[in-house]
């Protein structure tokens, strides 16, 4: 029994633990819309999808005329929610399932169709016989379109110069598919609805959908050509083509030449196909940006990134859509492998920056090497009256109360705190007074002891520093703030300091310390527990000023020279972000610029799009 029973639950959780990604529930069947018979594929969405481990991102259907293929895109319709009918309290209101549908608008009368659907998950990158971000497939039964079977329309020529390739300066997960669009695609009389990229790591397949960087696979509507993103208006999709879409930055443009009468109103703003929008390019390239259209072959040029596994090799399929009829499929000769550079192209910004960063360091530390004691830094109110309440709580003959926090040691506000306790140690012992310090992390105990024996050694009083002052109470959030509190009650410390990382336990340790009147400096750079501490302390310590105590109190040349850093850094940033906001704001929304004004507006936005690519 006990082995009958190890075995269920061992498949119990395996069952737990199996991909449910896939959708379920596929099926076909024929509807009329409108009076017009089309083929309706409803299917069921992934488990995982809403209440799962894994991040659907979309759903996509692919169409073949046998069930084992090959299946391939087709023009369609966007995934519509299908609802049902609830009647509840005598009201009657639709509810969404997780029933959705795609319908065909491509299948032609007389033909039978199989479908496939697929789960695209985000970002998710599988092993070598995955290769990617797909989930598995429901394939439906065959179904066929009423009506007599007619010639098959002449469907667009297909993409010319594929290619795949790792892109330059990557990190070993990508692969770049790029290839000039149908000559078809921008006039005449076989229309083209768009490309989708498969992909399959053997030639033969199966070829399956994946996810994209920043769009899904085949969305491809941005031109390759690196100066358009310089432009105040970018360039419409297609540029020339009939079959163009809108940019959502353009309407403000677009609006401006309609109502100046200048182009009529094409009507369609959201981004669909546009007929006018060759015309629409035309204008906007030649009389509101006032820039060259770019050359016409790098417009015709698209590409796809694709986030892979680190093996490979992958091979390519580009299909291009039309509005009727079947795909023209084309195959990239060659595979790619993607491969890991020495230097990240996409790194250059950050790595320009920080070593900016470093030179500026580098700089102000030998600055204050020399003259440290004649740099600026504002006064903290806090450590200023830190020895007024050393000195009261000596007269009082009271200890003096140290909190470092509740964090780790590898916290960055438990090592300013350490730090701090290190000079409020030395004072202490100057003083002749004696000092406690409560601890909730073990180890940070231990670090606590050197720093006060050394603060203690520094002010040349060793023999008055007490091991058993510091101590450890509880790893316990709760149980070490009732240990704290028990000490101040009992110990009736004049100063209580509270400087590091805290959390719920904030309020109840400085309203305990408010009760028996003690001088209290509270400083943590959590903002939800600031308040607290402004509440119920004497001096608050807010934020970053935490971490710049250390360089206040002590005038150390590297601790001063790497603050006086970090604020010209933020200086400089919040520069920077200032001049790309107003530049922005008067590239887009004012009349065209010219002038000095202009090139301001210009090297903001290249100085911005350099600093954070994709802004």
């Amino acid at each position: 029994m006990r082995i009958l029973a190890l075995v269920l639950v061992s498949a119990l959780v395996g069952c737990a633990g199996e991909n449910h990604v896939a959708p379920a529930g596929a099926r076909a069947a024929v509807v009329t819309v409108d009076g017009t018979a089309r083929l309706r594929v409803t299917f069921e969405m992934s488990r995982d999808d809403g209440a799962g481990l894994k991040v659907v991102r979309e759903y996509q259907v692919l169409r073949a005329h046998d069930v084992g293929g090959p299946f391939e895109p087709f023009a369609h319709s966007k995934v519509e929610i299908v609802s049902k009918q609830v009647r509840a309290r005598g009201k009657t209101r639709s509810v969404a399932t997780r029933l959705r549908s795609v319908d065909d608008t491509s299948a032609l009368p007389g033909r039978t169709y199989v479908y496939q659907v697929w789960a695209l998950a985000e970002r998710e990158v599988g092993s070598a016989s995955q290769a990617g971000a797909f989930s598995g497939s429901v394939v439906t039964r065959p179904v066929a379109l009423p009506g007599a079977a007619g010639p098959s329309p002449e469907g667009p020529r297909g993409v010319a110069n594929a290619a795949a390739a790792a892109p330059e300066g990557d990190d070993g997960r990508h692969v770049d598919v790029s290839f000039e669009i149908s000559p078809d695609d921008g006039g005449g009389s076989r229309p083209v609805d768009g490309y989708v990229v498969l992909r399959a790591t053997k030639k033969s397949g199966p070829y399956i959908p994946f996810v994209e960087d920043g769009a899904p696979a085949g969305a491809l509507e941005e031109p390759v050509d690196p100066s358009a993103s310089e432009d105040r208006v970018r360039y419409l999709v297609g540029l020339l083509g009939s079959n163009a879409r809108i940019d959502p930055a353009d309407l403000p443009a677009k609006r401006a030449l309609v109502r100046s009468g200048q182009l009529r109103d094409p009507g369609d703003e959201e981004g669909r196909p546009e007929p006018l929008a060759a015309s629409l390019a035309g204008v906007i390239l030649d009389e509101v940006a006032g820039s060259r259209p770019p050359d016409p072959a790098a417009s015709r040029r698209r590409t796809v990134t694709d986030t892979v596994a680190r093996d490979g090799p992958f091979h390519y399929r580009i299909y291009t859509v039309p509005a009727r009829g079947d795909a023209v499929r084309v195959q990239v000769r060659r595979p790619a492998r993607p491969a890991a550079s020495w230097v990240s192209i996409d790194k250059l910004n950050m790595a320009i920056l920080l070593g900016a960063a470093f030179l500026l360091t580098l700089v102000l530390v030998q600055r204050a090497s020399r003259s440290g004691h004649q740099m600026f830094i504002r006064r903290i109110a806090g450590i200023d009256a830190l020895e007024e309440a050393v000195g009261r709580a000596t007269e009082m003959g009271r200890p003096i109360l140290y909190v470092p926090g509740i964090d780790e040691i590898q916290n960055i506000q438990t090592i300013a705190s350490l730090l701090i306790l290190g000079r409020v140690s030395e004072l202490v012992a100057r003083y002749d007074s004696q000092i406690r310090v409560p601890c909730c992390i073990p180890i940070v105990a231990t670090v606590a002891e050197e720093v006060v024996r050394q603060g203690f050694y520094n002010a040349g009083r060793p023999d008055q520093h007490r091991p058993q002052n510091i101590q450890w109470i509880s790893s316990e959030q709760f149980a070490f703030c009732a240990g704290t509190n028990g000490i101040m009650l009992r110990d009736r410390p004049a100063t209580n300091v509270f400087l590091g990382r805290f959390f719920a336990e904030s309020l109840i340790l400085a309203e305990t310390g408010y009760v028996n009147k003690a001088i209290q400096i509270g400083g943590t750079a959590e903002i939800t527990q600031l308040p607290f501490f402004i509440a119920a302390c004497d001096y608050a310590i807010i934020g970053e000023e935490l971490f710049a105590i250390s360089a206040y109190m002590t005038r150390e040349p590297k601790l001063l020279g790497s603050l006086k850093a970090a604020d010209w850094i933020k200086a400089g940033v919040l520069l920077i972000v200032t001049a790309a906001a107003l530049g922005g704001l008067l590239a887009w929304t004012a009349a065209p610029l010219s002038g000095p004004t202009a090139l301001v507006v210009e090297w903001a936005l290249r100085l911005v799009g350099f600093l954070a690519p994709g802004t």
